[in-house]
């Protein structure tokens, strides 16, 4: 959602479908580093990341990959906090981001769609 509106306030385009497409472009600014050490970060390939971290800092700067490894670390344990609590979607966010989740096809992962995908609860 954020991107998003950053994008309304400085009126630049960003592609949110990239989001959950591999090898899609989103329109950041050195995307390809922040993606690829948020990748090996939550994939925990300690030895590629220990290798691309320092790459990254030669060529996007020390503080953008300090920047990726709080964001990427902060992200995954709010979001297993929101998990492990129950802690559904805001009615605000939810009615906001309608378009944003169909776009990017994040609502897949849903906690309801993903219990009638898996027939976890019949």
């Amino acid at each position: 959602m954020l991107l998003s509106l950053s994008g309304d306030k400085t009126g630049k385009k960003y592609n949110l479908n990239a989001v959950n497409t591999p090898s899609g472009h989103a329109g950041v600014e050195d995307e390809h580093w922040l993606r690829l050490i948020t990748e090996l970060t939550m994939t925990k390939d300690w030895e590629k990341l220990s290798y691309t971290r320092e790459e990254a800092s030669r060529i996007i700067g020390e503080q953008k990959v300090i920047d990726t490894l709080v964001v990427a670390s902060a992200f995954n344990g709010i979001t297993r906090v929101a998990d492990a609590t129950g802690i559904p979607l805001d009615t605000d966010t939810e009615k906001n981001t309608t378009q944003m989740r169909k776009d990017t096809g994040i609502q897949s992962f849903n906690y309801d769609e993903k219990s009638t995908r898996y027939d976890v609860f019949n």
